[in-house]
C-alpha cells in the first residue's frame, strides 16, 4: 500500500511503533548505531507524510509535555513547530480548559480512546475550537508513555452552530412571546409547534393540540375550503398569504383569521415542514361589517328617499342619483354618473335660466325655488345646498328636488272645494229661508185639508199644492245635500222600489248611448234607510258611468239578499253577520288601475279634469254607507270595467211594514197645556199657533228670544213646554232657554230650525239631550213631538 492511501489511524500507529523502536535501540546501543539511519530516514519520510496532512498531529509525553506537532497543528495556533515542541499542552488553554484536558489525559493513562471538543487560545490571545481524536501511546510492555491526537480545527462550524443556537434562541423567543399566533406543521399536517399566543386565542394548552392536525380546528367550512382549495395550490408553490380561515375556540366561539404560510423542503424538494403566520381579525371584520352595513343602510336610505335627490360637481356633472331620479328619467343611478344634469333633467344643452345650481355659485349659498318642467312635465320645488371642499369652497351641490305636481292639484281642488263649500253655505242659507216658506205652505195647506170633506171641490187643490210643496222640500234637502249638511232620516223601505222609483231619472243620466239594465230581487229587501240619500248614491254611480263610457257601453244595477258569516262581517267592519242586501253596480268602461282603486273613496281624489269634478263623490258615497251600517268594495280592471258592491243590512219585511203602517194610522193626541212659542217669522209663528190650539193646547206668542224671555217671567206658572225657533234676531233660541232655565231647571223644550246638522250643532253643543225639529214640518209631526216631550 502506498503511504499516501494510508489513514490517518494508520499512520499514527506506525509512528508508535517507531518511537518503541527507538527506545529499543537506546537500549542497545550498537543496534541503535545500525539502526539511527534507517530510523532517521523513515522519520524523515514520515514527518514529511504527517506534515503534508491537512488536520493537526499533537504528540505529548507523559508530563503532558508536546514532543511533537506537525506543521498544520503549528499553523492552527499561530505558532512555529519549534516554539510548540516542549511547552506543556496546559499552556495553550484556560482554566476551565486545564481542568477538562487533565480529566481526559487521565482516561490516556487507562487506555480510554476518544473524541472531544476543547477551546483553544492562539499565540495573538484569539480563541479557535477544535476537536481531537485522542489515543494513549504504550511501550512494548504495554506502559503509558504519552498520548497523541489528531486535531481538526472546527471554528468556523463551532460559530455556525452557536450562531444557529442564537437564532434558535431568538426564533424560540420571537415565536413564543409574538402577538400573534403562528404554528408550525409536519408533512402529514400535524401540529409541531405553536406560539403562546395561538393558544391564549384558541384556549387550548400545548399538550391538547401538538400531533394533531391543524385543520381539526377549523369550521367546517374552512375545513373544506382548505382541502379543495388552498392546499392543492399550497402543495404546488411552497407558499399562501393572507387566506381567511374561521377557527373554533375550545369554548365554541368562532374567530376569523388571516393565515399566511411558507413551506420548508429538503434537498430532494420533498415538504417537510410549514410554518404559518395567522393574524386575528375578528375585530375588523366586524368592524368592515359594520362599515358595509352602515354604507348599505346608507344607500338604502338615499335610494328610498322619494324626492329627487342628485350631487353634482362645479361642472353640472352628476356625481350620483338616488333611485327616484333615475325611475323618474327612465334611466339608473349608474347610468347617471358623469352625465350633465341639465342634459338628462331638461332635455338642454345648457343650463336653463333658472337654474338654481348656477344661482348657488353664483351666491355661494343655499337656494330655494320651484319651477314647472316641460320635459319631466310637472311642477318642482328645489333645494339646492352647498357642498365645500377642506378649504371652504364650493366644489359642488346637493339638489333635492321634490315633485309637487299632486300638491299643486291638491291646492286647485283645495280651492274649488272652498270655492263648493262657499256655494253650500250660501245654499244651506237659502235652505232656511224656503223651509220657512215652505213651512207656512205645508203647515196651512193641511190644516185646510183637515177642515174639508173629501167632496170638497177645493180639496183637489189643496192637494196639488202640497204635492208641490213636496217636491219644494225635496229641492230643499237636494240643495243642503249638495252642501253636504242634510241629516240622515231613515225609514224602512224596499231598496227595489227605491231603484225602481229613481230608474226614469238614471236612464236620462247615462244617456241613450249606454244600455241601462236591472236585475232586481223578487223578494222584497227592506232597509232601514234614507232615500233620498241613497237616491244621491245612485244618481253618483250613474254619473261615473257616464264619464266612464264615453263611446257607450252597459250599466247595470241587481239586487239580491245574502247571508254574511261573522268572518266576512268581522273583516269588512259590518255590524252584525246575518241577512244583508246586495247591491251590484256595474259599468263596461274604462276601469280602473290597483293605485286608482286604493283611492277613489278619499275626499278630493277625482280622475276627472280640473274643473270637472271635486272629487267628493265617492267620498260621499262612502259616508252615507256606512251611516247605514253597510260596506262597500269595488272590483275594477283597467280596460274591463268597474263593479261597486254595496252590502246594507235587512230589517224584518213583516215588522217594518207593520211599523210604516201604525204610524200612518196613529193620530197624535192633543192637551191642555200652555206652550210658549217663539218664532221670529209671523207665518210660522201663526201657524203653530192654528197647530196647537186646534189640538187644546193654549198658546203665549213670542216675535223673538227677548220677548220670549219677557213672556216667561210674567207666565212661567203657567207655562210647561217652550216651542222656540233656534235662529232669531236680538235673542236666539239657545240663549233665551239658557236665561229660563235659570229660573226654572227643568223646563221643557223642543227647537225648531230650517239651517244645516252642523250649524245646529254647534249652536247646541252645551245643551243635553235636547229635542229638535227640522222645518219644514207637518202639523201632524208637530203635535207628535210635543206630546211626547210633554209626556216624558
Amino acid at each position: 500500500m502506498l503511504d499516501r492511501d494510508k489513514t490517518k489511524e494508520q499512520l499514527l500507529e506506525e509512528v508508535r511503533n517507531f518511537r518503541r523502536r527507538i527506545l529499543a535501540l537506546e537500549r542497545d546501543y550498537d543496534d541503535y548505531k545500525k539502526a539511527k539511519d534507517t530510523l532517521l530516514a523513515s522519520e524523515a519520510k514520515y514527518s514529511r507524510l504527517v506534515n503534508s496532512l491537512q488536520e493537526g498531529i499533537w504528540a505529548l509525553d507523559t508530563e503532558e509535555k508536546t514532543t511533537f506537532v506537525n506543521n498544520r497543528m503549528a499553523e492552527m495556533l499561530g505558532y512555529t513547530v519549534e516554539e510548540m515542541l516542549g511547552k506543556k499542552v496546559f499552556d495553550f488553554m484556560d482554566e476551565r480548559g486545564v481542568k477538562l484536558c487533565k480529566e481526559k489525559m487521565e482516561k490516556r493513562k487507562d487506555g480510554v480512546k476518544e473524541q472531544h471538543d476543547f477551546e483553544l487560545i492562539k499565540k495573538d490571545g484569539s480563541i479557535i475550537y477544535v476537536t481531537m481524536e485522542a489515543s494513549p501511546i504504550n511501550d512494548d510492555d504495554g506502559n503509558y508513555i504519552g498520548g497523541v491526537a489528531g486535531v481538526m480545527d472546527i471554528s468556523e462550524r463551532k460559530r455556525a452552530e452557536n450562531m444557529l443556537k442564537l437564532s434558535e434562541a431568538r426564533y424560540r423567543m420571537l415565536y413564543e412571546g409574538t402577538p400573534v399566533m403562528m404554528h408550525s406543521i409536519d408533512a402529514e399536517g400535524k401540529l409541531i409547534s405553536v406560539s403562546d399566543q395561538w393558544l391564549k386565542k384558541l384556549g387550548y394548552t400545548r399538550d391538547e393540540v401538538i400531533g394533531k392536525s391543524s385543520t381539526e380546528f377549523l369550521t367546517e367550512q374552512s375545513r373544506v375550503y382548505a382541502h379543495e382549495v388552498v392546499l392543492p395550490e399550497y402543495m404546488r408553490t411552497g407558499r399562501c398569504n393572507n387566506i381567511e380561515y374561521q377557527f373554533v375556540k375550545k369554548s365554541g366561539d368562532i374567530i376569523d383569521t388571516l393565515l399566511s404560510a411558507i413551506a420548508e423542503r429538503d434537498s430532494s424538494g420533498l415538504f417537510v415542514r410549514s410554518l404559518a403566520v395567522i393574524e386575528d381579525i375578528t375585530e375588523r371584520k366586524k368592524a368592515e361589517e359594520a362599515i358595509i352595513s352602515a354604507k348599505d343602510e346608507w344607500e338604502r336610505t338615499f335610494d328610498a328617499v322619494p324626492d329627487l335627490v342628485s350631487l353634482l360637481d362645479k361642472e353640472h356633472h352628476i356625481i350620483r342619483a338616488n333611485r327616484a331620479m333615475a325611475d323618474r328619467l327612465g334611466s339608473t343611478p349608474e347610468k347617471l354618473k358623469e352625465r350633465l344634469c341639465y342634459e338628462v333633467v331638461h332635455n338642454t344643452s345648457s343650463p336653463p335660466y333658472y337654474c338654481p345650481h348656477e344661482r348657488l355659485l353664483a351666491s355661494g349659498k343655499e337656494e330655494r325655488s320651484e319651477f314647472f318642467d316641460r320635459n319631466l312635465n310637472g311642477y318642482f320645488e328645489v333645494r339646492t345646498i352647498p357642498v365645500r371642499d377642506e378649504n371652504g369652497q364650493i366644489a359642488g351641490s346637493v339638489h333635492i328636488v321634490r315633485d309637487i305636481t299632486e300638491h299643486r292639484k291638491l291646492e286647485d281642488q283645495l280651492r274649488q272645494a272652498q270655492k263648493m263649500e262657499g256655494i253650500g253655505t250660501l245654499a244651506g242659507g237659502i235652505a232656511h229661508d224656503f223651509n220657512n216658506v215652505l213651512s207656512a205652505i205645508v203647515g196651512y195647506g193641511h190644516l185646510s185639508l183637515m177642515k174639508m170633506s173629501d167632496e170638497d171641490p177645493n180639496r183637489m187643490n189643496i192637494e196639488q199644492i202640497l204635492e208641490a210643496s213636496d217636491k219644494a222640500v225635496s229641492l230643499t234637502k237636494d240643495l243642503l245635500l249638495f252642501s253636504r249638511k242634510q241629516p240622515i232620516e231613515k225609514k224602512p223601505k224596499d231598496i227595489n222600489g227605491i231603484i225602481q222609483r229613481i230608474e226614469k231619472l238614471l236612464k236620462r243620466v247615462i244617456g241613450e248611448d249606454i244600455t241601462f239594465n236591472t236585475k232586481l230581487s223578487e223578494e222584497k229587501l227592506m232597509i232601514s234607510i234614507d232615500a233620498h240619500q241613497f237616491d244621491q248614491v245612485l244618481m253618483n254611480f250613474a254619473t261615473n258611468a257616464q264619464a266612464a263610457m264615453p263611446q257607450g257601453g252597459t250599466f247595470t244595477i241587481t239586487t239580491e239578499g245574502i247571508n254574511l258569516d261573522k268572518d266576512f262581517t268581522a273583516a269588512r267592519g259590518l255590524g252584525r253577520p246575518g241577512r244583508y242586501a246586495l247591491i251590484n253596480i256595474s259599468d263596461t268602461g274604462h276601469g280602473m288601475d290597483k293605485e286608482t282603486r286604493e283611492k277613489i273613496f278619499e275626499p278630493f281624489f277625482t280622475t276627472k279634469e280640473v274643473g270637472k269634478g271635486t272629487g267628493l263623490g265617492l267620498a260621499v258615497v262612502y259616508g252615507i254607507i256606512k251611516q247605514h251600517d253597510g260596506y262597500i268594495d269595488v272590483y275594477s280592471e283597467k280596460g274591463i270595467g268597474s263593479t261597486f258592491r254595496i252590502y246594507l243590512p235587512l230589517i224584518d219585511s213583516g215588522e217594518a211594514e207593520d211599523k210604516a203602517a201604525a204610524i200612518e194610522e196613529e193620530q197624535p193626541a192633543g192637551g191642555t197645556e200652555t206652550i210658549l212659542i217663539a218664532e221670529d217669522d209671523e207665518a210660522l209663528r201663526k201657524l203653530s199657533n192654528s197647530i196647537l190650539k186646534q189640538s187644546g193646547y193654549t198658546v203665549i206668542e213670542a216675535v223673538d228670544g227677548e220677548d220670549a224671555v219677557q213672556k216667561y217671567q210674567k207666565n212661567k206658572n203657567r207655562v210647561q213646554l217652550l216651542l222656540f225657533d233656534l235662529v232669531m234676531p236680538k235673542m236666539n233660541g239657545k240663549e233665551a232657554f239658557d236665561e229660563i232655565r235659570k229660573m226654572k231647571p227643568d223646563m221643557k223644550v223642543i227647537f225648531l230650525s230650517g239651517y244645516a246638522p252642523d250649524i245646529v250643532k254647534q249652536k247646541m253643543s252645551l245643551v243635553k239631550n235636547f229635542q229638535l225639529i227640522y222645518k219644514p214640518v207637518s202639523p201632524f209631526c208637530l203635535l207628535k213631538k210635543v206630546r211626547e216631550v210633554l209626556d216624558s
